[in-house]
């Protein structure tokens, strides 16, 4: 299973949790194994704009949420299908704002929705639907309409989407054995009651069968009695303690501590309920373990005691009883069957002490021979050879003892003492090869050995003591001395090299960086150094260089940072391409990490335009990220590129349908019918150009964006009508009205009343100017379309 596939699952897992039991909201997955698509259900009360245009309340509410591609990195797809009322919602989409980028839960975002559709949450600015933002401006005191309740205490409490809890008795390695503490077998009795309350499962089976069959008697503990005067119920309670403890040790195999307990109840309360089939079940088995039962720890046997106790067991086992009746029998069975328990407690915990005593040893070895190994090199350092080898020797031998635990570290330390004994090999030969020679030249035979043999920091040592020795000569000749530090300057250089190419295997950038750039600059100051070193520190340093842009974009990326990843992979790919380096398989990954880098920033650059409504750059952004997907469908094949490009081209034809239906609200608030209609016969050009002009969901919008259209043609008309009676109403009232005079006519009002059929009823009104006060005129006017005439109405 893919990581994505993990992530959708656990969310699945995560929303059947929190909503299968909720009383308001109901999801139900839609497509993909595991699924990529919900369909919530909220039944909460909202509002809802009918076909008409009128707003009502209602009570229930659909909305389906689609996992986009590149989640969770980009928000989820939300659209209503039902038709909500609200300033934030569209047919096409939801606009969730920022809550993406402050919470990416799926299931707080359903909760959010929620909220939403209650009124408890919308936008007064820059509104997806500027006629639902004014109603819900106007009307804030009946806001929120309804309350959403939270998820369970039980459904908040759970682990994050993938988390698991891992037994810590899986972790116990024998690598950490040394980091864990076992307990003694003998408990301590301040420790009694947690120990009680922590025992293993089988022990705790059996305490809870002894606890069913005492509760079906008698209450395992007496109650406190009001009657019982202060002392006696203080005996009562140190009776109850000890009680407890009995029963912890018992079931910890300590039965001559808990007899001891058990004892002690007794003599407090003589009528301690059961305690008499207490003290005979501890005597029991203290009987049974025998020897093993002495001090209740059976680790401090030897052999031999154990034998012992094993005959003794065996011969009280082969005792011959006498009858008992059957519960008597049952009851024995059972006891025998606590301590077959028991005993496989002690021996498990006898092993365990063991296992660690065994680790602990070999732990000691280990770190004896690595002192050996350091006393070894100080020898060798001060040229007490035969000693220098002594102590390798031991060390060698010491390292051979260790097995099973830390082979790791014992085969370094065997490679260490391998080289120390070449080292000794070597310089015992020069120290014969150099008797006689003047201090500062014997120094300088054992610089040259070490640096013949690669060995860079002894070599380093060795050339800085020659050259302080043969500083002090007067007469040496000064191209001995630029020869000393000429060598020295070469053991620096090569340490430098191995020291950075081992912090590149560690992958210690940093480190690597640092000391491939002494190495440069040490290969600079010596004239002498071969080209071919100076090649292949700018390798090294290039690779390191690779690395860190390479581990720096892996971080931005995993951010979300994709601007700031493109440019670290690009500066990788960069470097890789002038020192080729890298293998096919790594050039192809960085190739392919940089083309899904470009896609995801210009998806982040589209989903940033989309909340901010900015339509043509959001589809600018879509459309350079499907060119991405088209033209590296090879790279990104992984990606399922076909898929990608659908989702992102729907996400590109709900932002042009947004961008031009809030054009055409617009263009309708000017009373700009013509412009309007344009545009919504734009919309539906547009849905009939793409992919998805047979879907169900824009099959709905095209319908209705052609109601829209004829309504647009009829305010259009009605529009010129109202223009036509205000420009001419002077002509029709002086036409109808002979005595009136055109003049004095003034403050046109035309109202558009009702229809009547096919036709438009009218009426016009303007005042009239007079000697007195003015008079208001009023007639009616009919328009005909069949005959494109108008009509006074007469009565």
């Amino acid at each position: 299973m893919t990581i994505l596939s993990e992530l959708l699952e656990a969310i699945a897992q995560e929303i059947d949790t929190n909503f299968s039991q909720h009383r308001q909201i109901h999801v139900t997955p839609l497509a993909g194994t595991p699924p990529e698509q919900y369909r919530i259900t909220y039944h909460l009360q909202g509002l809802c704009k009918e076909d008409g245009g009128g707003v009502r309340p209602c009570a229930e509410h659909i909305i389906t949420i689609t996992l986009p591609f590149g989640f969770p990195h980009f928000p989820p797809n939300c659209r209503p299908e039902s038709p909500v009322f609200h300033p934030d919602f569209d047919q096409a989409a939801i606009c969730i704002g920022e809550f993406w980028e402050k919470s990416q839960s799926l299931s707080e975002l359903i909760l959010y929705i929620g909220r939403m559709l209650c009124g408890e949450v919308y936008s007064s600015n820059n509104a997806f639907n500027e006629e639902a933002a004014t109603w819900y401006k106007e009307n804030q005191n009946q806001l929120p309409l309804d309350t959403l309740d939270q998820l369970s205490s039980a459904a908040e409490t759970l682990s994050s989407p993938g988390e698991q809890t891992v037994p810590s008795a899986a972790l116990l390695t024998m690598e950490s054995i040394d980091d864990a503490l076992f307990a003694d077998n003998e408990m301590r009795e301040a420790d009694v009651v947690e120990a009680y309350e922590q025992t293993e499962e089988s022990l705790a089976d059996i305490a809870a069968e002894k606890t069913v069959r005492r509760s079906a008697a008698t209450p395992p503990y007496p109650n406190s009695d009001p009657e019982l005067d202060s002392a006696s119920q203080r005996r009562l309670n140190e009776a109850r303690k000890k009680h407890q403890e009995g029963e912890a040790f018992e079931l910890h195999g300590q039965p001559v501590k808990a007899l001891e307990r058990y004892q002690a109840v007794k003599n407090l309360v003589p009528d301690f309920p059961e305690i008499d089939k207490d003290i005979s079940r501890a005597q029991y088995s203290q009987e049974m373990l025998g020897d093993w039962a002495d001090g209740d720890s059976p680790m401090g046997k030897s052999d031999g005691d154990r034998k012992n106790s094993a005959k003794k067991l065996k011969e009280k086992q082969a005792t011959p009883t006498k009858k008992k009746n059957a519960s008597s029998h049952q009851e024995k069975k059972r006891q025998i069957s606590r301590r077959s328990a028991i005993a496989i407690g002690s021996v498990c915990m006898g092993f365990l002490l063991i296992l660690t005593c065994s680790y602990l040893f070999l732990n000691s070895q280990l770190g004896q021979a690595q002192t050996m190994v350091q006393e070894c090199r100080q020898l060798l350092d001060r040229q007490q050879f035969p000693a220098a080898e002594q102590k390798c020797s031991g060390a060698l031998e010491l390292s051979a003892r260790i097995l099973f635990i830390k082979q790791g570290e014992k085969r370094l330390l065997t490679e260490e003492i391998r080289q120390l004994e070449i080292s000794i090999r070597s310089n015992k030969e020069v120290a014969i090869d150099a008797t006689g020679l003047p201090e500062w030249q014997q120094s300088m035979k054992f610089a040259d050995t070490f640096l013949a043999d690669s060995q860079w920091q002894e070599a380093l040592a060795g050339y800085s003591h020659t050259l302080e020795l043969a500083s002090k000569e007067p007469a040496i000749d000064p191209l001995i001395l630029d020869q000393i530090l000429t060598n020295k300057t070469m053991a620096e250089l090569n340490m430098a090299i191995q020291a950075g190419e081992q912090a590149l295997t560690r992958e210690e950038w940093d480190s690597a960086k640092t000391h491939m750039d002494m190495a440069m600059a040490l290969a600079r100051k010596n004239p002498q150094t071969p080209s071919s070193v100076i090649a292949r520190i700018e390798s090294l340093s290039s690779q390191v260089e690779f690395n860190t842009f390479m581990a720096a974009g892996d971080r931005y990326f995993s951010q979300g940072e994709w601007a700031n990843a493109l440019a670290a992979f690009t500066k990788a790919q960069e470097i890789e391409g002038k020192f080729a380096f890298a293998d096919a398989q790594t050039r192809g990954s960085l190739q392919e990490i940089i083309v899904r880098t470009k896609v995801f920033e210009s998806l982040e650059q589209g989903k940033k335009a989309f909340t901010e409504a900015q339509w043509d750059q959001a589809i600018t952004h879509y459309e350079a990220a499907i060119q991405l997907l088209e033209e590296n469908s090879e790279i990104l094949r992984r990606d399922n590129p076909l898929e990608s490009q659908q989702k992102i081209s729907r996400l590109m034809l709900h932002a042009a349908i947004i961008r031009d239906k809030q054009s055409v609200a617009n263009h309708l608030k000017s009373n700009e019918f013509s412009q309007a209609i344009d545009k919504m016969r734009a919309i539906i050009e547009t849905i009939g150009m793409s992919s998805f002009a047979g879907e169900e969901e824009f099959q709905t919008i095209i319908s209705e964006t052609q109601l829209s259209i004829n309504q647009g043609r009829e305010d259009l008309l009605m529009a010129k009508q109202v223009a036509y009676l205000t420009a001419n109403y002077k002509k029709l009232f002086t036409q109808n009205n002979p005595a009136l005079i055109a003049a004095r006519l003034s403050h046109p009002r035309v109202t558009f009343l009702k229809k009547i059929g096919n036709k438009n009823l009218y009426r016009v009104q303007c005042s009239e100017e007079g000697q007195g006060r003015p008079v208001l005129l009023q007639a009616n006017y009919i328009y005909d379309p069949a005959t494109q005439k108008w009509h006074l109405q007469q009565g």
